[in-house]
């Protein structure tokens, strides 16, 4: 009935090739797996388990290629299709003003860094450096 089911959502996300890159935030990536945690999540979108329960492993080809879920204050959680995990942890701030904008500096951050082929790791570290920055200040 052109609902967002957690059942549409990984359709559209998964199967060959389907995407390279998902960004979602915490709460997306549950809400697209139904899943109740962001590790459960990762290992779902990546293509490492089953969406439904199951416990059987999915085709790892089915995934998305590179999976960072974005966790606020608790930093990122990332994957991609062929095992690899990284978790970076959130930068500290003095001071958060307002988080509006947060999610999509690092976004910018992420993917300044990861456009120019430099490794997923320094791309996540730059990621929360500018979610940091923007938590600073006021107004997306």
């Amino acid at each position: 009935t052109g609902e967002w089911t957690p059942t549409a959502m990984m359709t559209a996300v998964r199967g060959p090739g389907a995407v390279d890159l998902l960004m979602p935030s915490e709460v997306e990536a549950c809400e697209i797996t139904g899943k109740d945690t962001a590790e459960e999540a990762l290992e779902v979108l990546v293509g490492g388990a089953s969406a439904d329960g199951s416990g059987q492993q999915s085709n790892g080809s089915d995934g998305v290629g590179l999976v960072v879920i974005k966790r606020g204050a608790r930093g990122v959680l990332a994957g991609d299709s062929s095992g690899r995990r990284w978790a970076v942890p959130a930068c500290t701030v003095s001071r958060v003003v307002d988080t509006n904008g947060a999610g999509d500096a690092f976004n910018a951050g992420f993917l300044r860094v990861w456009s120019q082929g430099l490794d997923v790791g320094s791309a996540l570290m730059a990621g929360c450096a500018g979610a940091a920055i923007a938590a600073q200040h006021s107004g997306a």
